[in-house]
């Protein structure tokens, strides 16, 4: 007649490594997933600031300075422009940056516009700024 072995355990042994693993592996995935959520939504941030940004742009470029319509080149009537850009930009929920201007001029005719929208993260907790910005120049068509 064969025995078999006596098998001795270690008091404590592996109790609980498979619920230590499952905590691990779940706090990561939330972390993965918190990411995923939170990074898609600052880049859809990212892109509505651009667009906001562009389209702030092209409205200020629409205020042309009547008297220059007969010459070659044209020029837009700055503070009509810059007034009817930034309550655009206001409007969509653009906050000015610290220093910046919303609409700024170039010396070859070009308008920017910026616009910066909070973003409030899911996941991650805190608060992300989205920043776009949107050149526009003014053109002459015959």
């Amino acid at each position: 007649m064969s025995v078999a072995p006596k098998t001795t355990r270690r008091p404590g042994g592996d109790r609980g490594a498979v619920t230590l693993w499952a905590a691990i592996m779940a706090s990561a995935a939330f972390a993965a997933v918190g990411l995923v959520i939170d990074g898609g939504a600052m880049i859809h941030a990212t892109q509505r600031a651009d667009s906001i940004a562009r389209e702030g742009a092209r409205l200020a470029g629409q205020w042309v300075d009547i008297s220059t319509l007969s010459s070659t080149t044209v020029t837009v009537n700055q503070l009509q422009a810059r007034d009817r850009a930034e309550a655009y930009l206001a409007a969509s929920g653009c906050l000015p940056a610290a220093g910046e201007e919303a609409i700024a001029y170039a010396a070859d005719g070009a308008i920017t516009a910026t616009c910066r929208l909070p973003y409030d993260l899911i996941f991650l907790g805190g608060t992300f700024q989205a920043a776009g910005q949107g050149i526009a120049r003014p053109l002459r068509v015959n």
